[in-house]
C-alpha cells in the first residue's frame, strides 16, 4: 500500500476499481480489523470517507478487508486503549542485560560473530541517511541501521538558526537529525515511547528547544503517546506530557515566535494550546484540525468544519467563510506567506465527489481580509486527500505556493493568473514517488526544498525541478520481512513503493511475519491481487542451501493469460533478473511469460483477505495463504489448491516438514493437512484455541511435532496458545503479556520450554513454557516487530522492526 499506495494506481485490484480513501484506508482497516479495534477502524472510515460515500465505500471494500459497523461514528475508545497498552508495555524494565544490536545491510553488527544472521526484506519507512558501513553515524543505543530502504517521512523541521540542521520524523516512531542538509543522519531518540511521529517544531526564539508530537495524524494516529521535548536541538528527548494526546495523532505543531511558552497543536482530537511550554494544554476546538498557521497577530486553523481565525493568541476562534467551500472538508490546509503575512492560502478537498468517491479540490487566496477562490492545479489527484495533503508558501515570494497530494504541484501567480507545474509523479519531468506528507523550505536559500513522503526524503536545489534523494540511491520500503536460519548473507527483497524496480523476499524453512501495517506504493495483493504487487521468493532447502531458484508472484493480466477484470488470478513465475528485474524477454510487461503456471484464487471473496497473505517454505514445499491454501512440492512448478472449509482466509502458516502444513485463519480456526498417497489431504480442523481471533503465526517444535504454538493478531486476553497433542486441546499461555496484537513466534529447538513472541511493541521471552513472560527490551526501539527468528548456529535472535531496521541479540547471555 502506498504507505501506502502507488500514486498512479489507486485501485485495490486489477479491475481498476477505485474507492473512497484509497489503499491507505484499506490498509488501516486490515490492520485494525485483524487486531479487533472496531471503534478505531470505524473512526478511520468516517475520517476518510466523505458524507454520502459510505455506501460506495462499503460496496467496493467488501471482501477486501474486515469492515467495522459503518453507522454513525461513536467514541474512538480503541485508540486510547492501544496507546495506553503501549505506554504500559514500554515502561516495563528489560528482563536480561543482553542488548539488542542493529544489523547493517552487510550482515554485520556490533559484537556479532562473523556468521551474523540475516533477516530479509526491510520493512523500513524512512531511512534517510548514508551513514558509514551501513549504520547511521553517531547513533544512539537505539539507532536504526541504514539499509537502503525507506518509505514514509511524516514530519520535517528546519533549525531557524542553522539551515544545515534538519530533523525528520517517520511514521514508525524515529526522529533523525542531520547537520549537513540531509546528506548524513543520526538516529534519535533512543528508548522514548514514540511508535509514530506526526509533527516536529523548533522554538524560533530558542532553537535548542524542539517539540515532537507523537501519533501520526495522516495514518496511525492511535499510536499517539503524547508530546516529546528536546533541549539540545533534537539530540535527546524526554516526554513532556501524555494527556490530552493519548491515542491522538498530530498533524502539526507550532511555537509562537513572540513567546517560547505558547504552543499550538493540531491533532485528530482538535486544536489545543499551551502557555507553559507544553506541560499542560487547553482544548480550544474539538473538531479534527489539520494545520495551524501563525501570522502577524493572528492564528489560522484548518479544521474539518472549515477555516478558523484567532486574534487573541488562540484563546478564541471565529469561523472564516471561504466562498464556495464544502461542508465538511475531507482535508484542509492553511499557510501564511512569510514574505507578506497579509497573504494567506487555503487548500482543501470536499464535496462534490466523483463516481469513485474522490473529492473536489479547492484553493483560496487571501489578500488583506478578503478570501477569493483560485484555480487549482490541473489533474490533481485527490483520492488520498485524507492521507496525503500539504501546502507551503515560498519564503521569498507570496505568489508562489506548493500544493501537495499524491503529487506535488508548484503554482506561480502572475498578472494573468496561475501557472502550474507538476513537480512529482506523472506527468512531472522528474518523478518522485508519492504520496507526500510534509514540505519544508530553506528561508536562507529559497530555491531549496525538502519533501517528505512515502518514498522517503528528497531535496531539490531548484524549487522542485530536480530532486535528490537524501541518502544517494533511490530506496524503497520492503513489506515482506523474513529470517534465514543458516545463511548470513543478505538476500534481495521485493519492495512496496516501487514494485517495478525492487524485490522483497521470503526465505524457505523459516517463519515470515505478515506485514499488515504499511507499504509504500503497493499495487496488488500477491494472491487475490487486491492489495500489493508481485514479490520474489528465493527458494532454499531445509538445510539452508540455495536451490538457485527464485519465483515471483504476479497478478495475472490479459497479456499473460488472465483478464484485467478478473480479480481472482495470480501467477507465479521465474524471478526478474538483477539487471532489469524482469524475466528475460519480458521487458515490456509487468507479469510472467505466458507459459507461467497460474494460481487461481476465486476463493471466498466474501471473507476479507489478509493484507499480506503468508508464505512459508521447507525444502521444496511452499505454502501460500489467502482465500484458500495453495501448496507446491516442487519449488512452485505445480500447485495444489485446498479450499478453506466455509468462509474464511488463511492468515498464519507453518510448514514443519515438507509433508505437513498447518494453517491459521482470521476467525481463529487452525487447520492442518498432510501429503498422503501422493496427494494433500483436505484441510481438517483442530480444536479452536481462541474463537474469533486472527491467527498471526504458528510454530511447531522441532523435537516434538505434537507441540504446537499459536499467536493471535487480535488484541485482548489470550494471544498465545500451546497444544501438547497436535491441536486436540489448547492451553492459554499468554500470562501477563500486554493485551496488544502479536505478529510472530519462534521456538528454541534446544529447549522445549523456551519461546519468543513479537508484536505491536517489542519482543517477549519465556523460559517456562509460557507460565511467565518478560520483555527482551534492552537496546531495542519501541516499535512494531514484524518478523522474529532464532539463528541457531550463532544462538542469536533476529528481529525485523517496522521502519526501524533489523536487530539481533544473543539469547544465551
Amino acid at each position: 500500500m502506498a504507505d501506502v499506495d502507488d500514486p498512479d494506481d489507486n485501485s485495490p485490484g486489477t479491475d481498476g476499481v477505485r474507492l473512497p480513501g484509497g489503499a491507505p484506508l484499506l490498509h488501516l482497516l486490515s490492520l485494525l480489523g485483524d487486531a479487533g479495534y472496531e471503534s478505531a477502524a470505524a473512526a478511520a472510515v468516517h475520517a476518510a470517507v466523505g458524507p454520502g460515500q459510505l455506501g460506495l465505500f462499503a460496496e467496493r471494500a467488501a471482501g477486501r478487508v474486515p469492515l467495522p459497523p459503518l453507522h454513525a461514528a461513536g467514541p474512538d475508545t480503541g485508540a486510547t486503549t492501544i496507546a495506553r497498552e503501549i505506554l504500559a508495555a514500554a515502561a516495563l524494565p528489560a528482563s536480561t542485560p543482553a542488548r539488542w544490536q542493529p544489523v547493517s545491510n552487510t550482515g554485520s553488527s556490533p559484537n556479532s560473530v562473523s556468521a551474523a544472521p540475516d533477516i530479509i526484506g526491510v520493512p523500513s519507512h524512512a531511512v534517510i541517511g548514508s551513514g558509514t558501513a551501513g549504520f547511521v553515524p553517531g547513533s544512539s543505543d537505539c539507532a536504526c541501521p541504514v539499509e537502503n530502504a525507506d518509505g514514509r517521512v511524516s514530519a520535517l523541521a528546519l533549525d531557524p538558526s542553522d539551515p544545515a540542521h534538519l530533523l525528520a520524523g517517520t511514521g514508525d516512531g524515529e526522529i533523525r537529525e542531520s547537520h549537513d542538509r540531509g546528506d548524513t543522519w543520526t538516529a534519535r531518540p533512543g528508548r522514548v515511547p514514540a511508535p509514530a511521529v506526526g509533527a516536529l517544531a523548533f522554538d524560533p526564539r530558542s532553537p535548542r528547544t524542539v517539540y515532537c508530537g507523537t501519533g501520526e495524524g495522516d495514518h496511525r494516529w492511535f499510536l499517539g503517546t503524547g508530546l516529546l521535548a528536546s533541549t539540545d536541538g533534537g539530540a535527546t528527548w524526554t516526554t513532556r506530557c501524555v494527556e490530552p494526546f493519548l491515542g491522538q495523532g498530530f498533524f502539526a505543531l507550532a511555537v509562537d515566535p513572540a513567546s517560547s511558552l505558547r504552543l499550538y497543536a493540531a491533532t485528530t482530537g482538535g486544536l489545543s494550546t499551551s502557555s507553559d511550554g507544553g506541560a499542560t494544554w487547553t482544548a480550544r476546538r474539538t473538531v479534527r484540525t489539520w494545520t495551524v498557521a501563525l501570522g502577524a497577530g493572528e492564528v489560522l486553523a484548518a479544521s474539518a468544519d472549515g477555516l478558523w481565525r484567532s486574534t487573541d493568541s488562540g484563546t478564541t476562534f471565529l469561523a472564516t467563510p471561504l466562498p464556495g467551500a464544502p461542508t465538511p472538508f475531507i482535508r484542509l490546509a492553511v499557510a501564511v506567506a512569510p514574505a507578506d503575512p497579509a497573504v494567506a492560502y487555503a487548500w482543501g478537498a470536499g464535496a462534490p465527489y466523483d463516481a469513485d468517491g474522490a473529492p473536489t479540490a479547492y484553493l483560496w487566496r487571501r489578500t488583506g481580509a478578503v478570501w477569493t477562490a483560485e484555480q487549482v492545479p490541473p489533474g490533481v489527484d485527490t483520492t488520498q486527500a485524507p492521507y496525503s495533503w500539504l501546502l507551503t508558501v515560498a519564503p521569498d515570494d507570496p505568489g508562489r505556493i506548493y500544493a501537495g497530494s499524491i503529487g506535488l504541484h508548484r503554482g506561480d501567480r502572475g498578472p494573468s493568473g496561475w501557472t502550474w507545474r507538476a513537480l512529482t509523479g506523472s506527468p512531472a519531468d522528474t518523478p518522485v514517488p508519492g504520496a507526500h506528507h510534509t514540505l519544508a523550505t530553506d528561508p536562507t536559500t529559497p530555491d531549496t526544498l525538502y519533501l517528505g513522503g512515502d518514498s522517503g526524503l528528497h531535496r531539490s536545489p531548484d524549487r522542485g525541478i530536480t530532486w535528490h534523494h537524501c541518502h544517494g540511491p533511490k530506496n524503497t520500503e520492503f513489506g515482506a520481512p523474513a529470517c534465514h536460519p543458516v545463511e548470513p548473507d543478505p538476500t534481495p527483497g521485493r519492495t512496496e513503493a516501487d514494485t517495478r524496480t525492487h524485490r522483497a523476499a521470503h526465505t524457505a524453512h523459516q517463519p515470515v511475519a505478515d506485514d499488515r501495517t504499511a507499504h509504500s506504493g503497493s499495487r496488488r495483493h500477491p494472491i487475490d491481487d487486491a492489495h500489493t504487487a508481485d514479490r520474489t521468493y528465493p527458494i532454499r532447502n531445509s538445510d539452508g542451501t540455495a536451490t538457485n531458484a527464485e519465483y515471483d508472484l504476479y497478478p495475472a493480466d490479459d497479456d499473460h493469460g488472465g483478464h484485467p477484470s478478473d480479480n481472482n488470478n495470480t501467477a507465479i513465475g521465474p524471478a526478474r533478473n538483477e539487471s532489469n528485474h524482469r524475466p528475460a524477454g519480458d521487458e515490456n510487461h509487468h507479469g510472467p511469460a505466458p507459459s507461467t503456471p497460474r494460481i487461481h484464487s476465486a476463493d471466498n471473496r466474501g471473507a476479507a483477505w489478509p493484507w499480506r497473505p503468508p508464505l512459508r517454505a521447507t525444502g521444496h514445499t511452499l505454502a501460500i495463504g489467502g482465500g484458500a491454501l495453495h501448496i507446491s512440492r516442487d519449488d512452485g512448478d505445480h500447485w495444489d489448491r485446498l479450499p478453506v472449509p466455509g468462509p474464511g482466509c488463511v492468515t498464519g502458516l507453518a510448514v514443519p516438514d515438507p509433508h505437513r502444513v498447518l494453517a491459521g485463519l482470521r476467525d481463529g480456526r487452525v487447520l492442518h493437512t498432510a501429503w498422503v498417497n501422493q496427494r494433500w489431504l483436505p484441510l481438517r480442523p483442530t480444536r479452536v484455541p481462541r474463537a474469533g481471533a486472527a491467527v498471526a503465526d504458528i510454530a511447531v517444535h522441532a523435537a516434538d511435532d505434537a507441540r504446537i504454538w499459536v499467536v493471535h493478531g487480535t488484541a485482548g486476553d489470550g494471544t498465545v496458545f500451546r497444544s501438547e497433542d497436535g491441536g486436540s486441546t489448547w492451553k492459554d499461555r499468554s500470562g501477563a503479556l500486554p493485551r496488544l496484537p502479536l505478529t510472530a513466534i519462534t521456538l528454541d529447538p534446544a529447549d522445549p520450554e523456551r519461546a519468543w513472541v513479537a508484536g505491536w511493541l517489542g519482543v517477549w521471552t519465556t523460559a517456562d513454557g509460557g507460565d511467565t513472560w518478560a520483555p527482551l527490551a534492552a537496546g531495542l526501539p519501541h516499535a512494531h516487530v514484524l518478523a522474529l527468528h532464532l539463528h541457531v548456529p550463532t544462538r542469536r535472535l533476529c528481529a525485523r522492526l517496522r521502519g526501524r531496521g533489523r536487530w539481533e541479540v544473543a539469547v544465551d547471555g
